[in-house]
């Protein structure tokens, strides 16, 4: 009878062991939007001018930025990077190499898993952004799911940080009204591009107030920049280049 009795314990505190790994796994499953709003690839400048102008026509100006003000002398470079204990200290002995700063923008969850290298990042001297919690496409978020989104992601990155780590990129720059309001109601700045240099640096192209995008793969672009146009402008970050109109209280993107 005992032998019975205790297998019958062990039956109960198996089953109630599986129970609770089902709940923790489904604690730490991402939300549905996730596999519904999957990264889909980078827009254009064009992109960019043509949603600008329609934002202009419509008498709405949202708290983003796709080049600074040409006023301040400076370029931004900004770079989306993925965490990780090998390429993260690749990236850092690349700037510090080519003697640049950079803004650099992470995800939310990547920045959960790897604050020590957020921190590093930081402590070096470049300025740290999220590109949202889980690399979704924002475009396809409404408005109050964008904003927890953005917000989870914000905190990720200030807690490692210490900073108020108030700038963000959609991943790929894809925005909606929704999405960016909801980026404005976390207190972010929004960041996207004037020059594309993934595929290839233009540095012809570079003027006062440009915002130069970069990723993990096209690293080497450094060096053109660097080698080309350090003597002409000061390179800065996004915060250096507009603070000033991106954080103020009611008004942002382009003047």
């Amino acid at each position: 009878m005992k032998a019975i009795l205790g297998l019958v314990a062990i039956c109960a505190a198996l089953t109630g062991c599986d129970k609770a790994t089902k709940e923790e796994a489904k604690a730490s499953a991402p939300p549905d939007y996730v596999a519904t709003a999957p990264f889909s690839g980078y827009k254009t400048v064009a992109d960019f001018e043509k949603q600008d102008a329609a934002e202009r026509k419509e008498n709405v100006f949202y708290r983003k930025m796709i080049r600074g003000s040409e006023e301040k002398g400076g370029v931004a470079i900004t770079i989306d990077h993925d965490l990780d204990p090998i390429k993260t200290p690749q990236l850092l002995k690349k700037l510090e190499g080519v003697g640049l700063f950079a803004t650099i923008f992470v995800t939310g969850q990547q920045a959960e898993k790897h604050p020590d290298l957020v921190k590093k990042l930081f402590q070096a001297g470049h300025l740290v952004g999220n590109r949202s919690y889980h690399n979704v496409n924002m475009a396809k978020l409404d408005r109050g799911t964008a904003h927890a989104e953005w917000l989870k992601a914000k905190q990720a990155v200030a807690k490692a940080t210490g900073d108020e780590a108030k700038f963000a990129r959609p991943p790929g720059g894809a925005y909606t009204d929704p999405s960016i309001l909801g980026a404005m109601k976390a207190g972010l700045v929004t960041v996207l591009w004037s020059d594309d240099f993934r595929k290839g640096a233009r540095p012809d192209r570079v003027r006062s107030g440009s915002v130069i995008l970069l990723d993990d793969s096209s690293l080497d672009q450094l060096d053109v920049l660097a080698k080309r146009l350090k003597g002409q402008f000061r390179f800065i970050t996004v915060y250096d280049m507009d603070v000033e109109r991106m954080t103020a209280p009611m008004r942002g993107g382009l003047q």
